[in-house]
This record gives structure tokens, sequence and C-alpha cells, in this order.
């Protein structure tokens, strides 16, 4: 069975303390490099769908992908230097609200999907 949830752990003097929420994933569980909840804030790093880039997709990646519409939904997103592919990490206040938190990151790996479609098919 593939697994289709992520667990969000608080991160606290830099050690994650305690879990803080779970949320079921329509799609995307393999986009997700690492997430957490640090000062109100869900860190959610997203990385892409391939093993191996060149260094021309690479740039290619990281030139093309669109923030505009983690802007315009009032989200800070972040490229992450030091690994070998693409990864950013995405920066949502956080709600104890559990069905809108799910539903904001479900939205965010849809739009992640697709602007990486679109990224790809531009190569």
């Amino acid at each position: 069975m593939d697994a289709s949830s992520i667990v969000i752990m608080e991160k606290e003097d830099g050690i994650l303390s305690k879990e803080v929420a779970s949320f079921k994933l329509e799609k995307g569980l393999n986009l997700v490099f690492k997430v957490f909840m640090e000062d109100e804030i869900l860190n959610l790093f997203l990385t892409i769908d391939k093993e191996e880039v060149s260094d021309e997709e690479f740039e290619h990646i990281y030139e093309e992908y669109d923030f505009k519409y983690f802007h315009d939904k009032g989200y800070e997103i972040e490229e992450v230097d030091g690994y070998y592919n693409p990864i950013w990490v995405i920066k949502i206040p956080f709600s104890n609200e559990h069905t809108l938190m799910e539903s904001i990151v479900n939205e965010v790996l849809d739009y992640h999907i697709n602007e990486l479609e679109r990224v790809y098919n531009e190569f």
C-alpha cells in the first residue's frame, strides 16, 4: 500500500518535539522532501520527481519555476541550496483548522505538480 499522508511535527530549538497534525494527500507525496512547523509557520519543502537532472536542466527548472501563485496566496517561497536536485521551501501560516490546512497543502502540491510539468515541457 502506498503512503498517502504526511505528519507535521513541531520544531523547537532545532529539535522535532511533538506531532501537531497529519494530512491526507491527494497526490504528490513523492515531491515532499520534508515538512515541519516552527513558530506557527508550516515549512513545506518540495522537490522534483526525477532522480537526476543535468546542470542545464537544474538551472532551467529554477529559472522557469513561477513563484507568483505563492506570493498571491501570501506564502513565502525560497530556493534551498546545497542539494543535488531543486528544492523549495514554502512557508505557510499554520492554522489549527485541520480541514483548511489539509486543503492548502493539497492545493500547493497540485500547483507544484502542474508547474513542474509546464517547466519540463519547456525544456
